[in-house]
């Protein structure tokens, strides 16, 4: 099926945000998440990336990740498997553009298991998309019908 790129209206925030985890694992196998080594982070923050980290985790370093393209420099890019446990830990921040430092790990990402993106984020931007078949906005509708998403339009 043919993906489109969506826009999230509004940010996730604490049920709403439970949901899209909770939704996103039936159709992801990895998270992603981005430290910048010109920003210090957190106990909390070291402590929540250590234990994603244990979760088959793999660090790069990368300009770039879903969502964001820096212009210089590099960030380290951290994937993990996402399960119960994992969701867990990624539920315990509570909304979506929770994710930055220096209190965690920035912009996080969900992909699916052949590593395309199902959901991408640039927290301090405020900003989150989906890349969805049909089927998948069906499903997200139903499953959180208080989140608003809109097709993007495509560039001319």
């Amino acid at each position: 099926m043919t993906r489109k790129t969506y826009s999230v209206e509004s940010e996730p925030i604490d049920d709403v945000y439970d949901k899209l985890i909770e939704v996103a694992s039936q159709f992801c196998k990895r998270g992603m998440l981005v430290t910048r080594a010109t920003v210090d982070m957190s106990r909390n923050g070291l402590e929540l990336l250590q234990r994603l980290i244990a979760f088959n985790g793999e660090e790069q370093e990368s300009s770039e990740w879903p969502g964001t393209r820096l212009l210089r420099g590099a960030a380290t890019v951290v994937t993990f498997d996402l399960n119960r446990e994992s969701q867990a830990l990624l539920k315990s921040v509570r909304r979506l553009y929770g994710w930055q430092q220096p209190q965690w790990p920035e912009d996080l990402c969900l992909l699916r298991g052949d590593g395309s993106t199902w959901l991408g984020s640039t927290a301090h931007e405020e900003d989150a998309f989906l890349e969805l078949d049909e089927g998948e906005v069906l499903h997200l509708q139903r499953s959180i019908p208080e989140m608003t998403i809109t097709p993007d339009m495509p560039e001319q």
